[in-house]
């Protein structure tokens, strides 16, 4: 009878854990990743504008405004399915006197908006001559792409950013705008690239 104590108070013991094992611990579940909705991203399909005989190619599916200021030819540039996004562009003739002056203006700009922040520098020749750069901060959610394109020989310059609206949504992350981001850029370097003048 000893032995069969034993047996038993054995059998009881792994019945416990075992039956420890299968206890619903909601309390300890790991949370899903997390995830963002799906936007519907504009296609690669381009129209050019001319402003100040200077030739700019968009994409098809983005609002353009434009409107005539002191300071030259403001271009917002939009696009439907990023409410809030927006691609703010000044296009400006100066003098060659005040040319040097008004592309350190704007690289200081550029500076402060990307602070300490790791940014790419892509760099190129247009098909029209023009020196250009495009930076890509991947860290920023509120001005995360700028652009500076300059065409000495006819003091031009073309600079602006992109801003993205995040004062009534204090919880986005670089990786929630990721697609924004980075059509944004598809289709600035795609600006650059192309940039023209009569």
């Amino acid at each position: 009878m000893k032995g069969l104590s034993k047996v038993t108070t054995a059998a009881t013991l792994l019945a416990a854990i075992a039956l420890g094992g299968c206890a619903n611990h909601t309390e300890h579940s790991v949370p899903k990743p997390q995830a963002y909705h799906r936007i519907q991203l504009p296609d690669s399909v381009f129209r050019a504008i001319s402003l100040l005989n200077v030739t700019l190619l968009l994409n098809s599916e983005a609002q353009v405004d434009t409107s005539t200021h002191t300071d030259g030819e403001w271009i917002d540039v939009s696009y439907p399915q990023f409410p809030g996004a927006h691609m703010y562009l000044t296009l400006t003739s100066t003098t060659p006197h005040e040319l040097s002056a008004l592309i350190a203006n704007r690289e200081e700009r550029v500076k402060l908006d990307i602070g300490n922040s790791t940014t790419e520098l892509t760099e190129l020749t247009s098909e029209g001559e023009w020196k250009c750069r495009l930076f890509l901060n991947r860290h920023s959610v509120t001005t995360p792409v700028h652009v500076l394109a300059i065409n000495p020989a006819r003091t031009r310059l073309l600079s602006g950013s992109l801003h993205i609206g995040t004062s009534a949504n204090h919880h986005v992350t670089p990786d929630s705008i990721a697609p924004i981001v980075e059509t944004c850029a598809r289709d600035l370097l795609t600006t650059l690239k192309q940039i023209s003048e009569q």
